[in-house]
């Protein structure tokens, strides 16, 4: 049943009983976290919410394919690719803290149906960290969103375009003094 998983300990033989008893009632929810799990079973491919937290689960490629996934916890696990997931039609919230993330992908990010990231206690190659999750329950997706699109679409200002963008120039300046605010750098200078 849990192919791939290494030795039998405690903590798989509760995975096993877990997945079973998922596999019967059809809850649509399940709890793995912390249960030594090395690989995705695929018996998990029904599921609307599933937590894989603090595993030594390195790869996400076997939820590719479940469009019902809705909420994946991956915490403190060792995946470094989120791409698997973009074919996760449904995905709404997506908890990677810790993980050693290579990238954002933008076909996750820009998910439509993705309204809640947490990042927290990582990095990401090109983010700034300041608008990562400051905290275990700070969602992140608007201002990843958000910094995304001002990299791809550095604005260019006409004379015209100044006049109609004033609010605009503001809203960027606003978020740039937040950055500044909020950067433990900064912080650490002021005092």
């Amino acid at each position: 049943m849990l192919d791939g998983m290494a030795e039998e300990s405690d903590e798989l033989s509760v995975a096993r009983t877990l997945i079973g008893e998922e596999a019967k009632q059809r809850i649509g929810r399940l709890n793995l976290g912390g249960l030594g799990l090395t690989r995705v079973p695929p018996e998990l491919r029904h599921l609307r919410g599933l937590d894989l937290g603090n595993t030594p689960l390195s790869d996400l490629a076997p939820l590719a394919g479940p469009a019902t996934l809705q909420v994946l916890n991956c915490s403190g696990t060792r995946v470094s690719d989120l791409a698997p997931l973009a074919g996760l039609a449904a995905l709404q919230r997506l908890d990677c803290c810790g993980c050693r993330l290579r990238a954002l992908p933008p076909t996750i990010m820009d998910k439509p149906s993705l309204n809640e990231l947490i990042r927290y206690e990582g990095h990401v190659p090109g983010l700034p960290s300041q608008i990562l999750s400051q905290l275990p329950i700070d969602n992140c997706i608007g201002a990843v969103r958000a910094h995304s699109k001002m990299c791809l679409h550095p604005v260019r200002l006409t004379t015209a375009m100044a006049r109609k963008s004033r609010t605009r120039i503001q809203c960027l300046k606003n978020h740039q003094a937040a950055i500044k605010y909020f950067s433990p750098t900064e912080a650490k200078a002021s005092s």
